[in-house]
């Protein structure tokens, strides 16, 4: 039954696809957890990301980047805390970053970045 579910995150395999992501998104902003899966916090709040990207899929596109396939996402954007979130709008720097795995404070942050 779960590979029914739609899976709300793109999981891009290679720092091309990732790039694909962030510029393809047309109209939409572009929402990225980079994550690891090692990272405790960044499981916990698995289905509060999934909540989310179902509740604000009309604004953002999302996408998971797991810094163990694309240490280079990480390097770029100077990823230390896992999970770093950052808010893209088309090609070139972040809009929005927020570093931390409280799942209320992500949506808030999601939230007030919906009209940037």
């Amino acid at each position: 039954a779960n590979q029914l579910r739609k899976m709300p995150f793109q999981h891009p395999q290679s720092l091309q696809e990732f790039f694909g992501a962030v510029t393809g998104a047309g109209e939409k902003k572009v929402f990225v957890q980079v994550s690891a899966e090692w990272c405790g916090p960044c499981q916990l709040i698995k289905d509060d990301m999934a909540t989310l990207a179902e509740d604000l899929a009309e604004t953002y596109v999302f996408v998971y980047a797991d810094v163990e396939k694309m240490e280079e996402v990480a390097d770029t954007f100077e990823c230390s805390t896992m999970p770093t979130f950052l808010i893209f709008k088309g090609p070139g720097a972040p809009i929005g970053r927020y570093e931390g795995g409280k799942a209320d404070k992500i949506r808030e942050f999601a939230v007030e970045n919906k009209d940037k």
